[in-house]
């Protein structure tokens, strides 16, 4: 049977997936957006109507969609967990 501190144990490890699930989500957010700046540098510089700057322009719109719904996801899960600890008491509202 399971005790107290066995549930305990698992919450944290539970929580600490979770920080490291986002630490490598805004990992590869901070890629995505490098790759996404990339390609709004190089499409000047791409012929017209070649088949690479229809795939260049079709990439940079699957990234901001890709990258505004992925940084609000983050944003938003962080949030979540200052209003947790704040209902906690565990920071004040200053900081």
């Amino acid at each position: 049977m399971a005790g107290p501190d066995d549930e305990t144990a698992a919450g944290a490890a539970s929580r600490s997936r979770l920080r490291a699930n986002k630490k490598k989500a805004a990992a590869a957010l901070a890629c995505a957006t490098l790759a996404l700046l990339v390609g709004v540098v190089a499409l000047p510089s791409l012929p017209d109507g070649s088949p690479a700057e229809l795939s260049v322009i079709a990439a940079i719109f699957v990234l901001s969609g890709i990258l505004a719904t992925g940084w609000f996801l983050l944003l938003h899960a962080r949030l979540e967990e200052r209003a947790a600890a704040l209902r906690l008491g565990l920071v004040s509202a200053a900081e």
